[in-house]
């Protein structure tokens, strides 16, 4: 039994010590498509990475937010880019100004957004690992 204040050895976690859904990617696997959340600030992050843990852990180190990773596909290398490419322009007006690739909308909405892009330009979402 973990003492008060003792974090788990058993629930993964960010560097910044935040239990992370992210751990279940440590190391590295196939390139793919990412959502992660800033809790309590109302935006979502979509980006490729071939490992979306290591990536959430830098995310944090500049976010004031808890970051979270909410979904992520592992596609490929050129089916990612793609898809994240057409995400970018398509949500273009919900961008949050000089944030990188930071967009206020609704995680499970973003979700579905992303799976009706990737339909759209053929590319097969069979590999959902999120």
């Amino acid at each position: 039994m973990a003492k008060a204040g003792r974090k788990r050895k058993d629930v993964p976690r960010t560097k910044s010590g935040l239990p992370s859904r992210a751990g279940q990617y440590k190391g590295t696997c196939e390139r793919g498509v990412y959502i992660m959340t800033a809790d309590g600030s109302g935006c979502i992050k979509i980006g490729i990475s071939n490992g979306p843990a290591r990536r959430s852990d830098g995310i944090q180190t500049s976010n004031p937010f808890p970051v979270r990773l909410y979904a992520f596909w592992s596609l490929g290398n050129e089916a990612s880019r793609r898809l994240e490419l057409e995400c970018h322009k398509r949500l273009r007006q919900r961008h949050v100004h000089a944030s990188g690739e930071w967009y206020r909308i609704a995680p499970d909405v973003a979700e579905s957004f992303v799976k009706t892009v990737a339909a759209e330009l053929a590319i097969d979402m069979a590999s959902e690992a999120a």
